[in-house]
C-alpha cells in the first residue's frame, strides 16, 4: 500500500460525543479523488492515448501526412509566357519541298 491505511475507528450513534468524535476522525480523511465510473474511464483512456506505441504511431502518421502534402504542392514556374504555365502547342505546317532547280532555298543540303 501506500502507507494511508489506518485501522478502523468505531462509532457508536448512541454516545454523547459521537459529535465531536466523529469530526476529528473526519478531519483525517484522505480524498483519493472521484473513483466514479467516468472518472475511472477518462483515467484509462489518457493513459491509454500516453502509451509509447500510441504516441510512437501519431507522430509516423503525421510526418507521413506532411510528406504527402509536399509531395503534391505545385512546382512554381519560373517563365510566365502568355498561356500562364500551360503547355502550348505549336501548329507546323508540312511544306513539300521541291526536288528540281538549282536556287531553291526551301531544299535543305543533301536532301536531292
Amino acid at each position: 500500500g501506500i502507507g494511508v491505511a489506518r485501522k478502523s475507528v468505531w462509532l457508536a450513534l448512541d454516545e454523547p460525543e459521537f459529535t465531536s468524535k466523529f469530526e476529528s476522525v473526519f478531519q483525517e480523511h484522505v480524498d483519493f479523488g472521484s473513483t466514479g465510473k467516468a472518472f475511472i474511464k477518462g483515467f484509462k483512456r489518457e493513459r491509454e492515448a500516453n502509451m509509447l506505441w500510441r504516441v510512437s504511431l501519431r507522430n509516423k502518421l503525421a510526418a507521413n501526412e506532411e510528406e504527402q502534402e509536399e509531395q503534391q504542392r505545385p512546382i512554381p514556374r519560373t517563365s510566365t509566357g502568355g498561356s500562364a504555365g500551360k503547355k502550348q502547342r505549336i501548329a507546323t505546317a508540312a511544306v513539300p519541298l521541291q526536288e528540281s532547280g538549282e536556287n531553291n532555298s526551301s531544299v535543305a543540303p543533301g536532301t536531292k
